[in-house]
């Protein structure tokens, strides 16, 4: 092996590990700025699960949306819903927003419950298509977080 082939593997090596050494030590726990980044790309995969199982689960527009209708949407969205929920949950967050971040992760925790209570419950479904999806569940995770700037996000 020659020095120049030893440099660069050595350079690689290091470069490999910076992603590692930047994890390391509290001085570099992650900005607003990075964590809003990260929880936007995890709200447009939410969005886009979203839109895929509104697709496939409801009718054509200007057709009644039925109960079974509303059923199949969240049986099919809410486990989408429920992992994007936990990948946002489980990204380091900065101190100054860690209580509103718990708050968000938390109603988004309470409105995935709320889907799969009404995908297995008639009488949930009857409600929530009775209130046209004006439900608490819905209305928490809609006010959660306000000031966390998750442009991307429905509820944020």
């Amino acid at each position: 092996m020659t020095s120049r082939t030893t440099h660069r593997l050595a350079l690689c090596v290091g470069l490999l590990a910076l992603p590692t050494l930047a994890a390391c030590g509290d001085d570099d726990q992650a900005t607003v700025a990075e964590w809003t980044e990260a929880a936007n790309t995890i709200c447009g995969d939410i969005n886009a699960a979203r839109d895929e199982a509104a697709t496939d689960a409801f009718p054509s527009e200007g057709e009644t949306v039925t109960v079974e209708h509303l059923q199949a949407f969240y049986e099919t969205f809410e486990p989408d819903f429920r992992a994007a929920i936990e990948r946002m949950g489980e990204l380091d967050r900065p101190a100054e927003i860690a209580d509103e971040v718990d708050g968000f992760v938390t109603a988004g925790r309470e409105f995935a419950n709320y889907m799969a209570a009404a995908s297995a419950d008639d009488t949930i479904a009857e409600n929530d298509l009775a209130a046209d999806g004006d439900v608490e569940a819905v209305r928490a995770f809609e006010k959660a977080g306000p000031n966390l700037d998750l442009t991307v996000c429905e509820g944020g």
